[in-house]
């Protein structure tokens, strides 16, 4: 019995003394850390079956009198694909590129028009399947719009996200749309999808289309690559000693269904979209009072969107109710303080104009069937026998759709 417990013993033993000199014969490929390239911006762009992917990553970080800034470039690539055209960029710079760190995915025009979905699709497949990227439009080229590799200062957050989640908080439109959530809606049974679009100012331009958003260069300078082969350049301004600051701004947005762009939304309708989501910040609106044109700041904005059964099941129509709660700070809004101001006016006043930018929001989209306001999971939560009457006709119920409205504004 002894002589079999160390036979055992031994044999244990040779197999796990063969697995640990096994793996000392074993090279599995790694990458150093000085070989990676951390990506920050992902741009698409397609023109005649040809996609055109630009990447701008970080240089690193250097110090400068107090200063911390990231130095940022660009590298761009062609090819039938955007795996082929991001290999291409990737084989002109000699690095590996990492996508973890990516923190927006924007689509150029052509790729609006063709098929954005394809191509949100295909990022997840090739560069990062466990993405928290946000997917935005820009007119135009992503190429030239990352081409702008401004100086990073004081933060990790890439200056052009920093425009996006200014847009969001502010209320000119929502960017809930990150790339798995921008999926959620365009896989929806309307599939209508919001992509929130942003602008490159040229020299003397006024930003007034794009509804004040923060500037995306007020002190950095724009990069010129010179990395041949790949680097894609210096955008508008170029941002050469002497010259105005090329600017980027929140410019409305990009109404798709089925992936392809139907309309742009202006500013106007993206705010009324805001208004009908639930993780905006504040929100403003414009009063004409007394012959004077006043700005109001709306905080704690609560929609609520309710369907009305009886309708559907009387009429085959269907029919919803919005109601959105808000709230106007005077201490927020000190022009309510001054002498002669009429809250009860301003009141109506603000009222009337919330419901006009979601009236304009709402009239847009439903005359393409698009849904862009849940309501297909606003009538599953509600009473899924009904959506399964609704859902082979979705996209034909929303363009007849009735829509009422409560709009209540507190004043405190």
């Amino acid at each position: 019995m002894k002589k079999v417990v160390s036979i055992i013993k031994i044999t244990l033993s040779l197999v796990l003394l063969t697995a640990f000199l096994s793996g000392c014969n074993v090279y599995t490929p790694y990458i150093r850390l000085e070989q990676r390239i951390m990506v920050q911006l992902v741009g698409v762009d397609y023109d005649d079956g040809v996609y055109t992917v630009s990447a701008q990553f970080s240089m690193g970080k250097s110090s400068d009198g107090g200063k911390t800034e990231n130095d940022l470039k660009t590298v761009t690539g062609k090819g039938a694909n955007i795996y082929s055209a991001m290999r291409q960029a990737r084989t002109s710079i000699g690095k590996e590129f990492f996508f973890a760190h990516n923190q927006v995915l924007f689509l150029g025009e052509g790729v609006l028009k063709n098929n954005s979905v394809k191509v949100i699709q295909d990022y997840l497949t090739y560069f990062n399947n466990h993405s928290t990227a946000y997917v935005a439009g820009v007119y135009g080229t992503a190429e030239e719009l990352l081409s702008l590799t401004y100086k990073d200062e004081y933060t990790d957050k890439n200056k052009l996200l920093l425009i996006l989640e200014n847009a969001n908080d502010t209320g000119i439109y929502p960017t809930y749309c990150t790339i798995y959530r921008s999926l959620m809606f365009a896989y929806g049974k309307s599939g209508a999808n919001f992509i929130p679009m942003v602008k490159i100012l040229e020299t003397g331009e006024s930003d007034s289309a794009g509804g004040g958003a923060q500037a995306a260069a007020d002190e950095s300078s724009s990069e010129q690559g010179g990395e041949e082969g790949g680097d894609s350049g210096g955008g508008s301004d170029g941002g050469k000693p002497g010259e105005s600051n090329p600017r980027v701004i929140a410019d409305g947005g990009a109404l798709l269904i089925d992936g392809s762009l139907v309309t742009f939304m202006d500013s106007e309708q993206c705010a009324g979209l805001a208004l009908l989501c639930k993780d905006i910040k504040m929100s403003s609106v414009e009063l004409n009072y007394n012959n004077e044109v006043i700005s109001i700041e709306l905080f704690g904005v609560k929609p609520k969107i309710v369907p009305i059964f009886e309708s559907f099941e009387k009429d085959g129509v269907l029919a919803f109710h919005i109601v959105v709660r808000a709230v106007v700070d005077k201490s927020g809004n000190r022009i309510l303080t001054e002498p002669g101001i009429n809250a009860d006016k301003v009141k109506a006043l603000v009222e009337e104009q919330v419901q006009s930018k979601i009236t304009s929001t709402v009239d847009t989209v439903q005359s393409v069937g698009g849904d862009l306001f849940n309501l297909e999971d606003v009538v599953k939560h509600y009473d899924y026998a009904m959506w399964i009457k609704a859902e082979d006709e979705w996209r034909d119920l929303i363009k007849t759709a009735e829509f009422t409205y409560s709009i209540d504004i507190s004043i405190i």
